[in-house]
C-alpha cells in the first residue's frame, strides 16, 4: 500500500512485558507484539526509549546523567545501518535537541 501510494506508512505497536524482567531495558525486536509480521513487513524498525525512567538516577559510561536523554534505536534497517541516535528531552514540553548542544538551547525536529 505504501508503495503504490507513494507515501511512508507510521505504524506504532504495543511492547511486550518481557521488558520489565529483563535487567537491560533497551528494546528488542521480540519485544513486539506480534513481532513476527512486523518484522517481516517493515522496512525500519526504530524504538525510542528513555533509560531515566527505570533508573532516574542512571549514568552512561563517562559518568555523565541519563536524565533527560531520548535513545532512538533503529533496530531494523533495511537500506542503511542500526544503532543508537541520542538526543536531549524535555519532559516537560515533550522537544527533542541535539545531543551535542547545550542543554535545551537548540530544538530538532
Amino acid at each position: 500500500m505504501a508503495k503504490a501510494a507513494g507515501v511512508p506508512i507510521l505504524l506504532l505497536a504495543q511492547l511486550n512485558r518481557q521488558i520489565e524482567n529483563r535487567e537491560d531495558k533497551t528494546p528488542r525486536l521480540a519485544d513486539l507484539r506480534e513481532s513476527g509480521a512486523i518484522e517481516q513487513d517493515a522496512d525500519i524498525v526504530i524504538f525510542n526509549w528513555r533509560p531515566a525512567f527505570y533508573d532516574p538516577n542512571g549514568i552512561d559510561d563517562n559518568g555523565n546523567s541519563l536524565q533527560n536523554v531520548m535513545i532512538f534505536e533503529i533496530a531494523k534497517n533495511r537500506d542503511g545501518k542500526i544503532g543508537s541516535i541520542f538526543s536531549k528531552h524535555n519532559n516537560d514540553l515533550t522537544q527533542f535537541f541535539d545531543f551535542n548542544t547545550k542543554q535545551f538551547e537548540v530544538p530538532i525536529f
